[in-house]
């Protein structure tokens, strides 16, 4: 009876590593393709609205993956020993 736990819990453990790894790739993948967006969030560029592609893009990006990447962006400077950034 231990054992069969102990195989159930190393094959949940693998599912849920699986899943994040699936996650992660198609995270970076859906990021990539912001390319697109480029024009827009950069300093200097048109003041103009994105483009369908770019808004497609966007589109196609899960939530969770932007506001993980957002947190990541955040946390660069204190990881840095840098002031962490504020944008008011």
């Amino acid at each position: 009876m231990a054992a069969v736990k102990i195989v159930l819990m190393i094959l949940m453990v693998t599912l849920v590593m699986q899943s994040r790894l699936v996650f992660s790739q198609n995270c970076s993948a859906n990021l990539g393709a912001l390319t697109t967006c480029a024009a827009y969030v950069l300093p200097g560029g048109p003041r103009v609205l994105p483009s369908a592609e770019c808004c497609g893009a966007l589109r196609a990006v899960d939530r969770t993956c932007l506001c993980s990447t957002v947190d990541i962006i955040n946390r660069i400077p204190r990881d840095c020993n840098l002031p962490v950034v504020t944008c008011v």
